[in-house]
């Protein structure tokens, strides 16, 4: 994976934490879905056909595991919540 994307679903999965979502990652290893964690979740990705064909449960629970162990992923989580606050998007 480049260096950029790897970057762009840091900043997304920091995202997806600060404004309680969930993100799901499809089979060619791009964001999918995403939405508030309540209504998108494990049972609802399998409780449809077509999503289960496309999202990639396993390489979404790695990559986001992946990211929050990166030492520079708590200083990323303070400027996405500081970029989400100016913008008032949170």
């Amino acid at each position: 994976m480049s260096y950029y994307k790897y970057q762009n679903y840091m900043r997304l999965i920091a995202e997806c934490e600060i404004k309680g979502f969930s993100v799901y990652f499809s089979k060619d290893r791009t964001p999918f879905i995403m939405g508030p964690k309540e209504l998108i979740t494990d049972d609802y990705i399998n409780s449809d056909e077509r999503l289960k064909r496309i999202v990639d449960l396993q390489y979404t629970e790695n990559i986001i595991a992946e990211v929050k162990r990166e030492s520079s992923y708590p200083h990323l989580l303070d400027a996405v919540r500081q970029y989400l606050e100016y913008n008032d998007d949170v």
